[in-house]
């Protein structure tokens, strides 16, 4: 194995899992409980007349 593709497999590897770990983090805040009346106050926004 050459050094490219040994870094090209390493890099593929370690990125997928990096941008898994980024998803994972993006669901638990949207999720989060204490982030509900953000999110709602939020979904509201577009509907509030001025």
């Amino acid at each position: 194995m050459n050094a490219y593709n040994f870094w090209r497999e390493t890099v593929g590897i370690w990125g997928t899992i990096y941008f898994a770990i980024i998803f994972v983090a993006a669901v638990a805040y949207a999720l989060w409980p204490s982030k509900k009346a953000t999110f709602d106050k939020a979904a509201q926004t577009p509907l509030i007349e001025d």
